[in-house]
């Protein structure tokens, strides 16, 4: 009985550790992630007559938080295309991350371009569309747009160097 008391504790400190971490600076998010400090009532306003205002408004607090900065995102590959980056004088990869979520009563599209410069440990070849991957990078991008769908989070990540997927 002691035993398995001590080894409860212990799992219930693990899996809350293991919670803070992906919430902490540094921890794994998934791109919805980017939204969860816009109030829902500001979400809600994006299936108004002003939504294009608001979504300016949500796209302009996005750009101040999110870009320039590090971090770790996960999504799952709807399209992999070699892709050039002649400032670099390099050819490396974009992969399009997708993914749709529900809040404020909207869903909300997610359209991420991973642009990944280099593949020292050879992953690329490895990646198949409908792979979850765990991605590194910078944000360069991250905007609210409306289309005919509804929301799309638009976000652009720059990766160095593609790391082994787990």
């Amino acid at each position: 009985m002691k035993h398995s008391l001590l080894l409860l504790i212990s799992l219930l400190c693990l899996t809350a550790a293991a919670t803070r971490a992906a919430d902490a600076p540094g921890g794994v998010r998934e791109f919805k992630d980017m939204l969860k400090d816009i109030p829902s009532k500001d979400i809600l306003k994006l299936s108004g007559t002003k939504k294009l205002e608001v979504a300016k408004e949500i796209s302009q607090k996005l750009t101040l938080k999110e870009h320039g900065k590090d971090g770790t995102y996960k999504g799952k590959i709807t399209s992999i295309e070699v892709w050039p980056f002649p400032e670099r004088g390099i050819t490396g990869w974009r992969l399009a991350l997708q993914d749709t979520f529900k809040r404020g009563g909207d869903t909300i599209l997610v359209w991420a371009w991973v642009h990944v410069y280099t593949d020292p440990d050879g992953v690329m070849p490895k990646l198949k569309e409908g792979k979850e991957i765990t991605v590194t990078g910078k944000i360069n991008r991250s905007d609210l747009s409306i289309t005919d769908a509804g929301p799309r989070l638009n976000v652009d990540l720059f990766v160095n160097a593609m790391q082994p997927q787990k």
